[in-house]
């Protein structure tokens, strides 16, 4: 059997031109096509010239399937992607600022933000007398700018295991506390009460605190 290899003369972006490259058939040319002579068949999907980015926009447009042309008023741009960030931390310290970095993975724009040591932090009230009801200080936290913190912006947390020892006889003039910790430094701190009538009811009423004493277990 003998094959046929068909091979259209025409010239180039000819109506001709363009049958042969849909069904595959060889060319060659003899010239260019006329534009009025000439076929656009325009691809039916968008090609990409440029890749949109955090910093710049990217190009679409809609491409003649045989050549580079640009379809008239398909052009359209590609929204510009949100920045990546990736987060570093350091946390602020007694009296160092912290700060929280951002760095776009993309572009590595940089975008710093400071975390306020604390300068001052103050009681409402550091000691109270006992009237049978709840006492709770008020905390003022002061920044190193500054700025008073309100209380969403902290905790407060005390320290657990507090030991407390009621001595009943006024004759007694020492107490032994057990079960502590070699090596700890404990704080320790007196206060005297007295027992009394009010409505009718047995109630105890507290002197304020004497000085808080270091005392450091062997």
């Amino acid at each position: 059997m003998w094959g046929l290899d068909v091979i259209i003369k025409t010239k180039k972006h000819s109506y001709a031109d363009n049958y042969a490259k849909q069904n595959g058939i060889k060319v060659e040319y003899n010239g260019t096509a006329k534009p009025e002579n000439t076929v656009h068949v325009w691809d039916s999907k968008y090609t990409t010239e440029e890749e949109a980015t955090c910093t710049s926009e990217g190009k679409q447009s809609i491409r003649w399937l045989m050549c580079d042309a640009v379809k008239p008023g398909s052009e359209r741009k590609i929204a510009k992607l949100p920045h990546t960030y990736r987060t570093t931390v350091v946390k602020a310290v007694m009296n160092r600022n912290g700060n929280i970095v951002n760095t776009c993975t993309g572009c590595k724009k940089i975008v710093n933000r400071t975390i306020d040591c604390r300068k001052s932090v103050s009681l409402s009230a550091t000691t109270y007398t006992y009237n049978g009801k709840m006492k709770k200080p008020t905390v003022k936290i002061k920044t190193s700018t500054g700025k008073t913190l309100t209380s969403d912006n902290y905790s407060v947390s005390f320290e657990k295991g507090v030991k407390t020892s009621t001595i009943k006889k006024y004759k007694t003039t020492s107490k032994t506390i057990s079960k502590l910790k070699s090596k700890k430094k404990y704080y320790v701190r007196v206060r005297t009460y007295k027992t009394v009538k009010i409505n009718g009811k047995s109630t105890k009423l507290y002197s304020g605190w004497s000085k808080t004493k270091a005392v450091k277990v062997k």
